[in-house]
């Protein structure tokens, strides 16, 4: 992708809180990562159609987190009441407001919940399902330590041992974290494979997980992080042509953090 390509897909500020506030609203709902992200799956679909689309298309933030959660409660199987999604949205999107009471402002925005659905699912093709990156993610783990990839450093000078639980369990906390940021920050969940989008934030997590693990590849053993030691790797799981693209998308992560970090330090300065 293209500096400029980029630029359209990277969310603004006001859509990453609002992608926020849906994850406080699902987590309150006490719903799973799984139907948290595909609720911001639907929300970043949604984005997208509208910077596309010459017609007007306009759902309030408000309702389109509501219904994202709604959609995506049923489509999981984490479905929760159409009273308790609306509730709780309007309290996280309203934190200094009274909670919300069975009024006519509830019933209208119950009415505008049921509208939008229809909308949302037109927007969707009515394709609800998401393969979300976080189930590769775990296969992913699950292949490098089944294939002795993963390992510790012992010392300065001591040689690579077998990763303990708790280092490997900082490493999977870390990539699960990246993951959950990334559906935040851009539309890289909608425009990219989600597999390369998982291998892409492992390599990344390698990086930062200040954990002591290292990747244990091709290229001199405990070596971590860097792009060749996990060429080989990449490719025996995904095939050469679409393990080309991890680098790429690593690169277009790493932009929409730069960017959301921009976007934070602008917002300080008014």
């Amino acid at each position: 992708m293209t500096s400029t390509s980029k630029d359209a897909w990277v969310v603004t500020s006001e859509q990453s809180e609002s992608l926020q506030c849906c994850r406080k609203a699902s987590w309150c709902l006490d719903q799973d990562d799984q139907t948290c992200c595909t609720a911001q799956y639907y929300m970043l679909r949604y984005y997208l159609y509208k910077n596309s689309q010459a017609e007007e298309v306009n759902i309030p933030d408000v309702v389109l987190i509501a219904v994202c959660i709604f959609l995506a409660g049923k489509t999981c199987e984490e479905d929760r009441s159409i009273r308790d999604t609306i509730n709780v949205t309007y309290r996280q999107y309203y934190p200094q407001r009274e909670r919300l009471r069975v009024d006519s402002t509830y019933e209208a925005l119950k009415g505008n919940v049921l509208k939008a659905e229809k909308a949302i699912l037109r927007i969707l093709n009515f394709r609800v399902t998401y393969n979300y990156p976080h189930k590769d993610a775990v296969v992913l783990l699950h292949h490098l330590v089944q294939d002795d990839l993963i390992g510790r450093k012992g010392g300065d000078d001591a040689e690579t041992m077998p990763c303990t639980q708790t280092r490997l369990g900082t490493l999977g906390n870390t990539l699960s974290a990246l993951l959950n940021d990334i559906h935040m920050l851009s539309c890289l969940p909608v425009v990219e494979d989600p597999c390369v989008v998982a291998c892409a934030a492992l390599q990344l997590a390698f990086r930062i997980a200040s954990c002591g693990v290292v990747f244990m590849g091709d290229g001199e053993k405990g070596s971590s992080g860097s792009d060749v030691p996990f060429s080989s790797f990449f490719t025996s799981y995904l095939g050469e042509e679409r393990a080309k693209r991890v680098p790429l998308v690593l690169d277009d992560i790493l932009f929409a953090f730069s960017a959301s970090i921009e976007n934070e330090g602008n917002a300080a300065k008014l």
